[in-house]
Parts: C-alpha cells; structure tokens; sequence
C-alpha cells in the first residue's frame, strides 16, 4: 500500500490548521409563522415554531453550500407524506372517517387528531432538530392582525457533517458501483513452535479444510456479490503487489485508458492473516499457553483505498499439556468462529462505493505554507460540497505539492469544482489560477502571487473549461477567461 510522503514535522503543521480551521460554523437567523388553534398547546406551539425555524436555518445553509435545497426539502416532504399515510389511515379507521354513520363528534375527534398527528411526525421526522448544535430563540410574538398567528425568531448553528448527511440520504440516491473479481488471500501461521506440536503433520492439513470453509462462508455473506471469488496463486499476488505500487497518477491514467486492457480495476482483494501462538509451557501444571489472532482487510483496487479493515486481537488460553495432539482442530473451529462474523461488514463496506466515484489527483503549485495549501483544501471542499467532494494531502513540501480530489461525478463536474475557485483570493492575498498541460493528468492549481489589474490582464493562463476536459486547450487571456 502507498504511504503518505510527508514529513513528521508537517504535523505540527496540520495540528495548527485544525484548530484555526474549525470555525468553519456560525450562526444563522431563522424565521417563522404558525396559525395556532384552540386545542394547541402552548408547549406544541412553541415546538412547532421551533421546527419551521430550524427548517429556515438549513435551507440558508443548504444555499450557502450550494446545495439544492428545493429538491431536498421535496423529497424529504414526500418521504414524510409516506411516513404519515399509515397514521393517518389508522385514524381513519379509528373514527370511521368517510363511512356511513359518523358523528359530528367523530368528525371533530378526528381532525384533532389528525392535527395533532401529523404536527408531532412533521417534528419528529429525520430529527432535523439535531442537526443544530446550538440554537437561541430571541423573539416569540403574536400578530397584532391575526390574533391567532404566531411568529418566532432564533439563531442556531449547523453541523455541516450531518446537514450533508440527511441531503445525500434524501436529496440524491448515488447508484452503487458493481464489484468484478474478488480476490481473496489467507495466511496461516503458528509461532513458538511446530505443526506436529498440535497434532497436525502438515501445515496444509489444518490450512487447507479452514480455507474451504472460511471461503464458503464468504460466498454465503456476500450472495450475488460473491459469485466471482479467486484464491489468488503467487502470480496473482505478485499482480495485486505491482498494482498496489501504483500512485494517484499512475491509477488516474489507468482508469482513463480508452483502449480496454486487463486490469485489476473494479476487483476487491479480501485478505485475512490469521496466526496461531504457542506461549511457555508450565509444566509444574502441565498446562501451556496457546493464543490466536487476526487481521482481516478489505482493498477496492479502483483506487487502492482499504474499505474495512478489523484487527482481531490476541485471545489466550491455558491447555492441559496432553490435549495438545488434538489442539490443532479445536484451533481451526475457534478461528472460523472468530472471523466468520466480520464477513457480513465486507459486504456493507462494499455496498456503500458508490459507482460514480471518482480519484483525481491535482499539483499545487506557489503555496507558502501548509496553511494557505490547507485553506485551498477548504475552498475545494466547499465548493464541491454537491458532488461530496473531499481533498486529502498526498505529498507536501513549499510551493509543489499534491493532492488528490475525491467527488461523485464526472469530469464536467470536476471542471465545475476546479472553474469555482479559479480567481478566488487567499486570505494572504494571493490568487487562484488553473493551469494545465497537453494531457489532463498535469491539471495543475496555481497559487501565485497577487499583481495589479494592469499586469494581470497582461498575463496569459490556461483556463480549465469543463466541457473541455480531457482535450487540448488553448491559452487564453485571464481577462477573457
């Protein structure tokens, strides 16, 4: 697997960064109104000013992130239609509504309750009430027209990390990315002794019935997904390595290939290390010491990311000294039965790659500290908040580092991340440029510093126009562009 190539002293760094960094919330005012009737109390009335408040404050976060908030909040009153239909036919039922026979009393009872029913589902449903961290109501007050109109206003601070996770669960279904092959690898290993040790004449004879079963129960966790699962050879693996040395570039490029060649992109390789320890021996008790442990790591070599990973740590026991001709079965049964429950998250990792996942990665060039390579960083994210953009630090060092851009989307929507900070200004005063060469793999964000309008127009940059990605651009004037 890569490692980051940064040094230790960069940490001090991104420490620093954090904490200038995390004042990324603020507080928003919100407003609202609510006709009230006689049978509200005082208590719902309140909750449900609150509720339309709240609703206010996200959607102005939503429009600040450049989400689309109309089509959030159309879904999410749609899915609450569905979430209240079975209240509402319960009371229906309840008060024979529409059948022959009802009272004026039962047609009064129900639409309080109905009311009131759906007042408290509207309250309750998605908890968009906890997606504030903070909130303060400032002013409650009646209309001075309508004696039976209330209005509130409050302030309230967002949590972003939930607001985008409630969008995306609403707002946009993202289709699942179809696994190919999955490849799969186990290790078996005993320390601090000999296979004859526990009763087994041949390592094979423990290792080979353990991984028929161990790959059996994998295809029974993962169903459909399971149906293409390779016990990978020395070829294989020697494959899997070569692969895993790829960097960000080398991937970016591979994915982008217009001739079809054999690759391990769309494959997952499941690989599993189990070991088997043989402590000290008490022979004043003619018991020894025996101990096993694990680690299970899942990689999607699309992007040469671990999408699970799970450490099983060491269990010991004690056995009678006598009983070891036999240990090696009751070993095997005690590994199987400790790894067989991690499958089922294989396949929930699995099943959350969205299949319009995409890896790019971008040299930024002209920065003065990590600082202003971090706010940059920022400025991506933001920016990208639609596609759930993320940036991560692959290498670092003044004025050239790289990093890489996560988004689900397409090129054109990476054009439309990168073309939204293009001419955007640091809070050191140093501008934004986009740069980049004959081939789109040298896409380059420039941090360059800041000239009069004069020179400026002067310049000449190559600007990144997203219907033209992937193809060679000419120069144009930063004025025209």
């Amino acid at each position: 697997m890569r490692t980051w190539k940064v040094a230790p002293i960069l940490f001090l760094f991104i420490l620093i960064a954090l904490l200038t960094s995390s004042a990324h919330a603020r507080f928003l005012k919100g407003k609202s109104s609510f006709v009230v009737t006689r049978n509200d109390s005082l208590t719902e009335v309140k909750e449900h000013l609150i509720y339309l408040a709240v609703r206010d404050i996200l959607s102005k976060e939503l429009s600040f992130l450049g989400l689309d908030g109309e089509a959030f909040w159309g879904k999410y009153d749609r899915a609450l239609e569905e979430k209240f239909l079975p209240i509402r036919e319960r009371l229906q039922k309840t008060y024979r509504e529409g059948k022959n026979g009802q009272t004026q009393s039962q047609k009064k009872a129900y639409r309080r309750a109905l009311r009131k029913s759906r007042l408290k589902t509207q309250r309750n449903f998605g908890k968009i009430l906890n997606i504030l961290d903070s909130f303060k109501v400032s002013r409650v007050k009646h209309s001075t027209k309508n004696p039976d109109l209330r209005y509130l206003q409050m302030e309230g601070k967002v949590n972003r990390d939930k607001l985008e996770r409630i969008y995306f669960r609403f707002a946009e279904k993202t289709a699942k990315r179809s696994v190919g092959k999955i490849y799969w690898t186990f290790n078996l290993s005993l320390d601090g002794g000999d296979w004859k040790h526990i009763g087994v004449e041949d390592k094979r004879d423990i290792y080979r019935p353990l991984d028929r079963r161990l790959v059996k129960k994998l295809k029974q966790a993962l169903g459909k997904m399971g149906s293409d699962i390779v016990s990978t050879d020395s070829l294989d693996l020697k494959r899997i390595q070569t692969h895993l040395k790829l960097d960000e570039r080398e991937l970016f490029r591979l994915r982008n290939r217009k001739r079809a060649i054999e690759t391990l992109l769309g494959a997952v390789w499941v690989h599993l290390d189990l070991s088997i320890g043989l402590g000290p021996e008490l022979k004043e008790l003619g018991r020894k010491e025996v101990e096993s442990k694990g680690h299970l790591m899942v990689t999607d070599l699309m992007f040469n990311t671990v999408v699970y990973s799970e450490k099983m740590s060491i269990q010991k026991e004690t056995i009678v000294s006598k009983a070891l001709h036999s240990l090696g079965n009751k070993m095997a049964d005690r590994l199987f039965r400790r790894v067989g429950p991690e499958f089922p998250h294989i396949l929930s990792s699995l099943s959350k790659i969205p299949g319009n996942l995409n890896r790019v990665p971008v040299a930024v060039l002209g920065h003065g500290s990590y600082l202003e390579l971090q706010e940059l960083r920022d400025l991506l994210t933001l920016q990208g908040k639609r596609y759930r953009a993320k940036t991560f630090l692959d290498t670092f060092s003044l004025n050239q580092s790289q990093i890489i851009v996560e988004y689900m989307g397409s090129k054109l929507d990476l054009g439309n991340i990168l073309n939204g900070i293009r001419g955007r200004n640091l809070k050191s005063g140093q501008r934004i440029y986009l740069e980049r060469r004959d081939d789109f793999f040298q896409l380059k964000i420039l941090v360059t510093a800041r000239t009069s309008s004069k020179n400026c127009n002067k310049g000449k940059v190559t600007v990144l126009h997203p219907d033209k990605i992937g193809r060679r651009q000419s120069t144009a004037n930063l004025a025209g562009g």
